[in-house]
C-alpha cells in the first residue's frame, strides 16, 4: 500500500505545512523574498496553520505552542508590512547605539 494512500488528512496537512516552511526558508535563502516581504509572512502563517491543524489529530503541547507562536509572529509581520505598503506609519525601530555606527 502506498504511503500517501495510508496517510490521513491530518498527516497530509502536516506535510503541507512542512513544505510551506521549507519553501519560505529556501526562498529567503536564495533571495527570492526578503524578510520584509508580506509573502514571507504569509507562507509562514499558512505553514503554521497547516501544522497546527494536523496537531488536532495527534496532539503535542510543545508543537502546538511553537505553531501558535509562529502564527502570531507571522500575522503581526504581515499586518505591519501591509500597513507600510498602504503608507500608514508603523512603530519605528529604535536607533542603533552610536558605537555601532560607522565612523
Amino acid at each position: 500500500m502506498d504511503m500517501l494512500e495510508r496517510a490521513g488528512a491530518a498527516e497530509l496537512l502536516g506535510v503541507a505545512g512542512f513544505a510551506l516552511y521549507a519553501l519560505a526558508y529556501v526562498w529567503i535563502s536564495i533571495g527570492r523574498v526578503t524578510g520584509d516581504s508580506p509573502l514571507f509572512y504569509a507562507l509562514n502563517g499558512l505553514a503554521a496553520l497547516a501544522v497546527l491543524a494536523s496537531l488536532t489529530m495527534d496532539f503535542n503541547l510543545g508543537s502546538v505552542m511553537i505553531q501558535i507562536f509562529y502564527l502570531a509572529v507571522s500575522l503581526a509581520g504581515l499586518w505591519s508590512r501591509l500597513r507600510q505598503r498602504r503608507g500608514r506609519p508603523t512603530a519605528a525601530a529604535p536607533a542603533a547605539p552610536s558605537y555601532l555606527s560607522p565612523p
